[in-house]
């Protein structure tokens, strides 16, 4: 019975981090269907994924066969970097 206490209270408190570790999207922010519209328009067409990090939009996209990194104001849409993904 105590194991499966202490094994509840860890999956409780798990969960409960994760909540809070999930980042909100700002008041500010463009849909993400204007971003990845925004992205295409200047011909980043093969977009992987995109995720929210540290207030910022992280897109892993392809341009000629190469993966590059992309980091993007949600507010603006504007690339803030644009570097080769490792």
């Amino acid at each position: 019975m105590k194991k499966l206490t202490i094994a509840a209270l860890t999956f409780s408190l798990a969960c409960s981090l994760t909540l809070f570790a999930r980042e909100i999207i700002p008041e500010n922010a463009l849909p993400l269907s204007k971003i990845v519209k925004m992205l295409e328009d200047n011909g980043f067409t093969k977009i992987t994924s995109i995720s929210l990090d540290k207030g910022v939009w992280e897109a892993d996209v392809y341009v000629d066969g190469v993966k590059r990194e992309l980091t993007v104001d949600t507010a603006t849409g504007k690339i803030l970097s644009n570097k080769l993904d490792d």
